[in-house]
């Protein structure tokens, strides 16, 4: 028996890590500009601070929003380069992963709007144990084990593993949000983002909606919440 449990964080632009559960992810949000050569190689520092081993793939998704705000994830194997794609790291120690940009068609033929990704790191489960080896040179050397499973009868065995989203964005520096209210009813409040990048909502906190303004719909976790280019999203109010 297996259980996941899928960690989807946002934070504002200012977070870029990512700690929970013993791990760390740095950066856990990142922008770079497609066009500039020395940013289409970004690192990301995978953290393991238990003491048990870990094991990561990692994929790329391109992402699309809801009118609801969730994702739509298109698993994308082309833009980038993952390098490696699949980790473990010990206990207590750290690994880098390197995540390149090759670009795609649809930048070459529209290269005036965002495109925003997912960097997943999905962890699965593995037994792991060191033991000292004598190599060909007669040397002692530590080496990696997979021990065989032993399931005891009628005791059910659970193993927690974890989906990481990171968020991911293909921006050149010119590109700006622009955020609008589309629509108000009693309900909710439709934002849309006409401009070329994703915006959060804090950037029109000082406009008006229904007779006063739009922040005293919203509390300041609401701020946050993110609205991709040429998207919409509705809010309730």
């Amino acid at each position: 028996m297996s259980k996941l449990r899928v960690l989807s964080i946002f934070f504002v632009t200012c977070f870029v890590t990512f700690e929970s559960f013993g791990m760390s992810v740095i950066p856990f949000i990142h922008n770079f500009d497609p066009d500039e050569k020395e940013e289409q190689t970004t690192q990301y520092y995978i953290g393991n601070d238990t003491d048990d081993f870990m094991a990561f793939m990692l994929s790329i998704h391109r992402r699309y929003q809801k009118n609801d705000g969730s994702d739509r994830l298109e698993k994308d194997e082309n833009s980038f380069i993952v390098m490696p794609s699949q980790i473990i790291i010990p206990p207590h120690s750290k690994r880098i992963v390197k995540v390149k940009w090759i670009g795609n068609n649809e930048y070459k033929n529209n290269p005036k709007i965002e495109q925003a990704y997912r960097l997943c790191i999905d962890q699965f489960p593995i037994r792991v144990k060191l033991e000292k080896k004598k190599g060909n040179d007669d040397k002692e050397q530590i080496v990696m084990k997979m021990p065989k499973e032993k399931r005891k009868k009628g005791i059910a065995q659970i193993q927690v593993s974890y989906k990481i989203w990171t968020s991911l964005y293909a921006t050149p520096k010119d590109f700006a949000s622009d955020m609008v209210v589309e629509r108000s009813d009693a309900q909710s409040i439709t934002i849309r983002n006409n401009g070329t990048r994703h915006g959060e909502l804090r950037q029109i906190k000082d406009v008006m909606c229904d007779g006063k303004p739009i922040k005293e719909w919203f509390d300041d976790a609401g701020f946050e919440k993110v609205v991709l280019a040429g998207s919409s999203r509705k809010f309730p109010k």
